[in-house]
């Protein structure tokens, strides 16, 4: 890399050390997320827009934006809901494009357009890893991660990683915010004993918050595009 990269931009502090310490110029220019803008949809119109009561607590699903993650993820999700055998509860899941649904409870609501506001407004989010995990801190949700891949493709990321999390969450705090449930942990009881406590006032739910706050001081000021800009610019001009 030291031989073909003049700078990296660095989107988290992390990254920086770690390309320095291999001698290659690096600059953290700062994480696009700390740039991100409260939905214009107030919350009582998005209740409405699904016809949910403002004042129960909503469970947000995200079991991913590909198929495949579709296909191993929400048979689990479906019986984790079931587990946790709460009839106030209400359920939203966030819908990528182009992904084809298997049949779903009737009481499930889905949210396509800006899957944002259901973090925005949720009380509670049950998501698959990825950008979702991050955006959860930022948006202030509490999380429950999980991940199931194949069984050859896990034993390949079992003996190729060498990080301690799979959520980008923990990885940037360098310890556990969220739980995490990966592959044969990935189980609906698991899931439900974790995300019940996060559906009210608890420990769990407030030591969660009080880790985001961690997290998103690390994603650096508002200005990472122009930064990043500024970095390319100063090096083509010469």
């Amino acid at each position: 890399i030291r031989k073909c990269v003049d700078q990296a931009l660095c989107i988290f502090p992390f990254e920086q050390e770690w390309f320095e310490q291999r001698g290659v110029n690096a600059y953290f220019v700062g994480h696009p997320f700390s740039e991100f803008h409260k939905p214009t949809m107030h919350k009582e119109a998005f209740f409405q827009k699904h016809h949910l009561d403002i004042n129960k607590p909503l469970l947000v699903l995200f079991p991913g934006s590909r198929q495949q993650e579709i296909n191993r993820h929400l048979p689990i999700f479906k019986k984790t809901v079931s587990l946790i055998n709460d009839s106030n509860l209400q359920l939203i899941m966030g819908k990528a494009p182009n992904i084809s649904l298997p049949s779903i409870p009737n009481n499930w609501k889905i949210e396509e357009e800006d899957t944002s506001l259901c973090l925005e407004y949720g009380t509670a989010v049950l998501t698959s890893s990825g950008t979702a995990t991050l955006q959860s801190a930022v948006q202030d949700i509490p999380a429950v991660v999980s991940y199931k891949l194949s069984a050859g493709s896990w034993l390949l990321a079992k003996n190729l990683s060498k990080v301690p999390f799979a959520a980008m969450t923990n990885l940037i705090a360098g310890k556990q915010i969220v739980p995490e449930f990966l592959q044969y942990e990935m189980t609906p009881e698991n899931l439900a004993e974790a995300v019940k406590p996060l559906l009210n006032n608890s420990h769990e739910r407030k030591n969660m918050l009080m880790g985001y706050e961690e997290v998103r001081k690390t994603l650096g000021m508002p200005g990472a595009y122009e930064r990043a800009a500024d970095a390319i610019l100063s090096r083509t001009v010469r």
